[in-house]
């Protein structure tokens, strides 16, 4: 691997066959984007990309929860063109194609992890930081030409910037970004849970993560070795799984999430999720054997070699540049894999699998012990007793006669925020201080809190709540504010 400024930006390179390649990395990725103005970034690098004329050569864009590239492959001479074309489009957007590109990215999947990994983002972290990556905020229809133009200015700039290569730069590359502040050190998100819980939730699948240094060589290794002894037990052993799909995400200076979620024969999802921490406290409360670690060893050097490429390892250099994550190149890796002990892979599983999140889909129910043979509780969010004094609001008479479960229900607007008790041990409260998002939606506001909390307060249902909904209109700040997708007010 090679490196050297060209305008400003880190270009790193290495020698690899084929079509020439290059991938142009910003910084910035879903993480840094408020839900007010989710989507925002991908707006912009499409509206680039669109603006460039017709190429007879590969490039796209892309976005994960760290940062957004723009890659391009062909000739020497193709590619530079691209990247001189993205860099001066970047400075340049064709806002007036604003809707229509909205329109076209509407077709799309914008979501950079699956599923039953978002579920499991917002269980422990509820609905701020990665907890958020479920939600598309405001719709790509509701990000206006400033907050597109803003993006633009924030993110895609030189000192934000970083260009990989799979060959030397070309002569007359140029990288004619514009200069803007390095962004401030992404700090780890907060964890809403810190212990191990279940929850179901509307996912296909079963799924469980944890959270942990992915700096750490033994919980790095635990993750291949666990996924080899479900592969085992799921498919192998019980027919249950065909494929097991794991992920380990970077969320901010050492930390990651290490996530599996193996797909089930309908009707055996509850068994796979009971088989899947089985495995886990077995790989917990066991040392693996001297052969298992040195076969992932194998396996994990034999990947490298033949199935991921040296652009990908540029990629890794390059994003640990741009988020200020050290960077250990492959060797070193498989050096500290090597030294990795069997009682040091158990201790730490043991200790990541305290903060072990489950999700299965909804009307299951896990009974799970802990290594301790406690019970993983469920998750709640149900933390509160009775609401604090404040305007009460009910639904109307007729409803409460009519309809049992509304017959306790209450609103209750205080100076601080709002509360939600929907039964007498069913209550919830969001602090306007601790607000993630205030959602303007056709029938009043939805408010959610920084942890798992959400307050519907639906003017339809509570007569005079649309005071609840000013009282949280001016409280919380505009940038958290903004309608949901396809709602126009009058």
């Amino acid at each position: 691997m090679q490196g050297e400024l060209i305008d400003g930006v880190p270009v790193l390179w290495a020698e690899e066959p084929g079509p020439f390649e290059a991938v142009l990395i910003f910084g910035s990725g879903i993480l840094d984007e408020p839900l007010a103005v989710r989507g925002a970034m991908r707006l912009v690098a499409h509206l680039a990309e669109s603006s460039l004329p017709r190429r007879n050569h590969p490039s796209r864009d892309w976005q994960d929860l760290e940062t957004t590239y723009f890659a391009a492959s062909g000739s020497p001479e193709q590619v530079v063109g691209y990247l001189e074309g993205i860099c001066r489009a970047l400075a340049r957007l064709p806002l007036d194609r604003l809707a229509h590109e909205a329109e076209v990215l509407g077709t799309a999947d914008l979501s950079p992890v699956s599923e039953v990994a978002q579920c499991l983002l917002w269980g422990r972290y509820g609905h701020s930081g990665p907890g958020s990556a479920n939600h598309e905020g405001p719709g790509l229809h509701g990000i206006s030409a400033e907050e597109v133009r803003s993006a633009a200015a924030r993110v895609f700039h030189r000192d934000n910037a970083a260009l990989v290569l799979t060959g030397p730069p070309p002569e007359g590359l140029r990288l004619p970004l514009p200069e803007g502040e390095r962004p401030a050190v992404r700090a780890a998100a907060p964890e809403v849970i810190t212990g191990a819980v279940w929850f179901a939730s509307d996912v296909p699948d079963p799924g469980m993560s944890w959270s942990g240094d992915p700096g750490n060589p033994a919980l790095l290794l635990s993750h291949y070795v666990f996924r080899e002894r479900l592969v085992q037990a799921l498919r192998h052993r019980n027919g249950l799984s065909h494929e097991i799909r794991d992920v380990h995400l970077p969320l901010g200076p050492g930390r990651a999430e290490f996530i599996f979620w193996p797909d089930s024969r309908e009707g055996h999802e509850q068994r796979v999720a009971e088989l899947m921490w089985q495995e886990a406290l077995r790989l917990a409360s066991e040392d693996p054997t001297e052969a298992e670690l040195a076969r992932e060893v194998t396996a994990y050097r034999e990947r490298a070699a033949t199935v991921e490429r040296p652009v990908d390892e540029l990629l890794e250099a390059a994003g640990c540049l741009l988020v200020d994550r050290d960077y250990q190149d492959l060797e070193a890796r498989l050096e500290s894999l090597a030294r990795v002990a069997p009682e040091q892979l158990r201790t730490a599983f043991a200790t990541a699998l305290r903060t072990a999140v489950v999700t299965v889909p909804n009307g299951l129910h896990l009974e799970l012990p802990q290594l301790d043979g406690r019970p993983v509780p469920a998750l709640t969010c149900n933390a509160y007793g009775d609401p604090a004094p404040g305007t009460v609001f009910r639904p109307k008479r007729t409803d409460r006669l009519r309809y049992r479960d509304l017959r306790g229900a209450q609103l209750v607007l205080t100076d601080d925020g709002i509360w939600h008790r929907a039964a007498p041990d069913d209550v919830h409260y969001v602090a306007f201080a601790e607000a993630s998002a205030l959602i303007e939606c056709e029938n009043g506001r939805l408010l959610l809190g920084g942890t798992h909390c959400v307050i519907d307060v639906d003017e339809s249902l509570y007569p005079g709540a649309a005071r609840a909904s000013a009282a949280a209109d001016a409280a919380v700040p505009p940038r958290l504010r903004f309608r949901a997708p396809g709602f126009r007010a009058e």
